[in-house]
């Protein structure tokens, strides 16, 4: 027994239930034939580089199966058949399918803190477009709205401007004390 991998797109605008069908009918057809699915990777809606059939974008499903090689030629025929798959390719599998697996896993976490972290985005883009959260340079304004007044900050007394030169104190000139001549006779 040989490893393949066969990728197939599907039409994306069919319902979730028509593509599982299609996915579970390629494993059914390697099935049949003696062979064992090795790693099946539904890899989800991708926008294709140009038009093909008039779809801008297709379902992708990948697996990679171990069986003889007549299985080949039913699932070439299958492919063929069905007007929903779009694309499909199958080659000859040389690599570890254990590190595959891997980087599946490894795929699909990272695709999930990057969705994580696109709803905190949001969210915390919301919370500023509404006030909530975070920093609020306009904090008065934001409580006054809401009915919370409070009470007027009280100002110091203003330092004088800049322009103003008060007469430094060096420029007062010092009268000498009167003193009175007493006679000391």
């Amino acid at each position: 027994m040989r490893q393949y991998e066969t990728c197939f797109a599907l039409n994306a605008q069919a319902d979730d239930a028509a593509i599982d069908r299609q996915v579970n009918a390629v494993t059914d057809i390697i099935k049949k034939h003696g062979g064992q699915i090795v790693v099946e990777d539904r890899i989800g809606t991708k926008r294709f580089a140009y038009p093909v059939r008039g779809q801008a974008q297709g379902y992708y499903a990948s697996v990679i199966f171990s069986a003889e090689t007549p299985v080949l030629k039913d699932l070439d025929r299958h492919y063929r058949l069905e007007d929903s798959v779009l694309r499909h390719l199958t080659i000859s599998y040389e690599g570890d399918p254990e590190k595959v697996k891997e980087q599946q896993k490894s795929y699909h976490s990272a695709l999930d803190d990057r969705e994580r972290r696109r709803k905190e985005r949001e969210r915390r883009q919301r919370d500023e477009r509404h006030g909530r959260g975070g920093y609020d340079r306009d904090r008065r304004s934001h409580d006054r709205d809401r009915g919370d007044e409070r009470p007027p900050r009280t100002e110091s007394t203003p330092a004088p401007a800049a322009d103003e030169n008060p007469a430094p104190a060096a420029d007062v000139a010092e009268k000498p004390a009167e003193t009175t001549e007493t006679s000391q006779e």
